[in-house]
């Protein structure tokens, strides 16, 4: 039988240390954003956005183990923050050495 997964939002690490989870600000909280499937993710988050595909239990544990809040299931985002073609709107390397912590 498969496990459960969701898809959630990450992103490679600048120098190669691997991906961490995306944080997105929800009622003022960053949490991990997370979708049923690929389909409602595109739908909500545009064709570029990187992913996970997490097993629910072993996302439930990671979150406990960063004591990081979520995860928030199909949640459309905002235009303004989602991947183009040509990558995030933000600096990855600017936010990993400002130390933003384990998930960006």
């Amino acid at each position: 039988m498969d496990e459960a997964v969701l898809f959630v939002l990450a992103c490679p690490l600048p120098g190669g240390q691997g991906p961490a989870y995306l944080l997105h600000q929800v009622g003022g909280v960053g949490c991990v954003l997370a979708y049923a499937d690929l389909d409602r993710l595109v739908e909500c988050c545009g064709e570029h956005q990187p992913w996970l595909a997490v097993r629910i239990d072993a996302l439930m544990a990671d979150l406990r183990d960063q004591r990081l809040p979520g995860p928030v299931v199909n949640l459309p985002l905002s235009p303004d923050v989602r991947w183009g073609a040509d990558g995030p709107p933000w600096d990855l390397a600017a936010l990993a050495a400002a130390g933003e912590g384990s998930a960006l």
